[in-house]
């Protein structure tokens, strides 16, 4: 009888470290235009947990946190925060007119 206590016990302990240690992985596909958007940059908020999505704009990341949000960002795009609410999110970017609208114009003579 005591070692099926302790194997309990043990099965437990076991099962309740994998619970605390899994990790929720999120996919999806960031577009502009329309058109997928390679090479943004996807970053778990408050940490160093980061991605870039792929030549079609799909990306996949691992949270290390289940509630964290996401940060999507690209130059010449306004970056968003997005809070993780389900395994797959989508995103569309939008332009920053703003930022498109400064030049700086440099001449050599």
């Amino acid at each position: 009888m005591n070692n099926r206590t302790f194997l309990s016990f043990l099965f437990t302990l076991l099962l309740g470290l994998g619970i605390t240690f899994a990790q929720k992985t999120v996919t999806g596909t960031i577009v502009a235009n329309g058109l997928p958007l390679p090479g943004v940059s996807v970053i778990e908020q408050g940490t160093v947990n980061g991605v870039t999505s792929d030549f079609d704009g799909n990306y996949t990341i691992t949270l290390q946190n289940d509630e964290s949000s996401l940060i999507f960002s690209f130059v010449g795009f306004v970056t968003q925060t997005l809070a993780t609410t389900s395994a797959t999110l989508n995103v569309i970017l939008l332009e920053d007119v703003a930022q498109l609208e400064e030049v700086v114009v440099t001449g050599y003579g």
